[in-house]
């Protein structure tokens, strides 16, 4: 043995000690027909040694900077002039040798053969995959089957195994960010700032089987946009000649498979679908995480389609001031676009339930049902009183209850105003309602439509917010007045109690006059900017036995190929508005 193969004996002994603790015989180390000799270059800065050893040794450099060249093969093959069969492994540069070949022995490629078929089963095995790519490298998925043997199990399930797929990944983003700041306005030792940055990002999902009947599937993203987006349903599927064919929970949907009642999407709770012979019941418990919004451009214009449910009706806003004038709505648009009412309303006053607790322009206020009702709702109480003639228009003088409350100092108390009223028949809730320090809006914050008799708010109330009015109009060039304007009470103590109309108590009752006040044919397109121009409305009707949406119905001698916006009476002006 010569001397440079006795130093690579004893290294390769001692390289095998430092590695796995036991000292290899001579047999056992590959010995490379010639070792390249490494000499350092006078003129590099950072330089790497060439590997030891052959393809296969366990001495090679680690280094990102140890780049191969991208033409080298490298190649085995037997050696059949040697008796040993020992095998020849050459690695060249087209024609040339990049090292010297090295010679290995049969049993030790048995072994480095060996090894690496280990490494590949091991790799595939654990990431579930036949080939990886540079997406398929990063998941590790596994595909359990778990057998169950109880009876009871198999037959509510539809079998004995139990299966789950998970999959997805979990990124971790950490970093540091510092500033300097080079001011010396600022502290020295606050010129230098530093953050920590943690951005965890997490997309894992569930799929998983129990027996035939029962599925799962879940999936969960951290940095979702909605929260929809994650998704939860659990599903269990029953075999035909069962009773309860279908159970849903989590992520669940319902369509009755009419076209007048629509369906929901986006639920978050439990179905069950049961049949019984040929009866079919469904029945959904659930919340609605989202709805549905579309806006298309067009031409420069914004296009936005919507529906109107008759029930969506804008509440709390829009009030009859009195019944005189609700009685006279339709009869003064009979003849638009000239409104006929004769009434031409001059001021409003508008008292609230001070929600706001603001100090300035607040009055102690009782406001009264039957006020300037001239069909009073409690007509045989001889204190309210009624009128002879029921179409006398709204004022104080249209019953008695104004006339005995003003002459009555003890109503003016806030304290004893509830008592005396009480006494005289009247209830509080339904009659009248007594509110301390209540917020006289302003007039930015309502309007009122001076011919039709009506307010709108700007802010709906609440359902137990008080809502009291005061108002003067002339009718046929006659004046009236309802209730106390500012003018009434000016000289009268702050703490003292002001009369008004009332349009609606603090509970809401549909068994009192005062529900027939709050007008619910005013509906909110949700948009703004609405101009005449390019506008159109149409009322369609859905035909459940042909599916379609007809703008006329298909039947009646009045009323067969007539547009539905002209029977309803919506469609009375032309484009220049006669």
């Amino acid at each position: 043995m010569t001397t440079s193969v006795v130093i690579s004996f004893v290294l390769a002994q001692f390289a095998a000690k430092q590695k796995t603790g036991h000292i290899l015989t001579e047999s056992q180390i590959i010995i490379p027909l010639d070792t390249p000799k490494y000499k350092k270059s006078k003129f590099s800065t950072y330089t790497f040694p060439d590997r030891y050893g052959d393809v296969f040794s366990t001495h090679q450099s680690k280094s990102a900077l140890d780049l191969k060249p991208s033409n080298l093969k490298t190649s085995i093959r037997v050696d059949l002039e040697d008796t040993s069969r020992r095998y020849i492994v050459e690695e060249k540069l087209g024609e040339y040798n990049f090292r010297p070949p090295t010679l290995i022995e049969p049993k030790d490629m048995d072994f480095f053969q060996s090894q690496e078929a280990s490494k590949l089963f091991w790799r595939n095995a654990g990431a579930g995959l036949g080939e990886e790519t540079a997406t398929q490298n990063s998941k590790f998925v596994i595909k359990p089957r778990i057998p169950v043997g109880s009876k009871l199990f198999g037959r509510i399930f539809g079998g004995n195994t139990i299966e789950f797929k998970p999959s997805g990944f979990v990124n971790l983003d950490i970093g540091y960010k510092r500033q300097n700041i080079a001011n010396p306005a600022i502290p020295a030792e606050r010129q230098s700032t530093g953050v920590f940055d943690f951005d965890p990002h997490a997309n894992i999902s569930l799929a998983g089987k129990i027996g035939d009947k029962l599925t799962i599937n879940t999936s969960y993203d951290t940095k979702a946009s909605f929260n929809f987006e994650n998704s939860f349903k659990i599903a269990y599927k029953a075999y035909p000649e069962e009773a309860l064919q279908d159970v849903k929970f989590g992520n669940v949907d319902f369509n009755p498979g009419v076209s007048l009642i629509q369906g929901s999407q986006n639920l978050f709770g439990i179905r069950t679908d049961w049949q019984f012979g040929k009866l079919k019941v469904q029945t959904v418990i659930a919340n609605q995480r989202s709805s549905v919004d579309e806006i298309r451009l067009q031409g420069g214009k914004q296009i936005r389609r919507f529906e109107l449910r008759m029930t969506d009706y804008e509440e709390n806003r829009h009030f009859f001031l009195a019944h005189f004038h609700r009685n006279k709505y339709e009869s003064a648009l009979q003849t638009m676009p000239i409104i006929n009412s004769g009434v031409l309303i001059t001021r409003v006053e508008v008292y609230v339930t001070n929600r706001n607790n603001n100090t300035q322009s607040t009055r102690n206020i009782a406001t009264f049902l039957d006020l300037a009702e001239a069909n009073s709702y409690r007509n045989t109480n001889t204190f309210v009183g009624s009128n002879t003639n029921p179409n006398f228009p709204a004022g104080n003088q249209a019953n008695n209850l104004f006339s005995n409350l003003n002459g009555n100092t003890s109503f003016r108390n806030a304290e004893a105003v509830s008592s005396a009223l009480e006494t005289q028949g009247l209830k509080k809730g339904t009659d009248y309602e007594v509110i301390r320090s209540a917020r006289k809006l302003e007039t930015n914050e309502f309007t009122f439509h001076p011919q039709l008799g009506y307010i709108s708010l700007n802010t709906a109330l609440r359902n137990d917010e008080v809502i009291g009015i005061a108002y003067e109009y002339t009718f046929n060039g006659q004046r009236y007045k309802v209730g106390e304007l500012s003018e009434d009470y000016v000289n009268r103590n702050q703490d003292e109690v002001i009369f008004l109309k009332m349009l609606r108590p603090s509970t809401i009752r549909t068994d009192i006059p005062s529900w027939n006040l709050m007008m619910k044919n005013v509906y909110s397109l949700g948009g703004s900017q609405v101009q005449n121009a390019g506008f159109q409305l149409r009322i369609i009707y859905r035909d459940d036995i042909s599916g379609l949406d007809n703008p006329a119905l298909q039947e009646g001698s009045r009323t067969k190929d007539v547009q539905l916006i002209k029977i309803f009476g919506l469609d009375q002006l032309n484009p220049r508005g006669d």
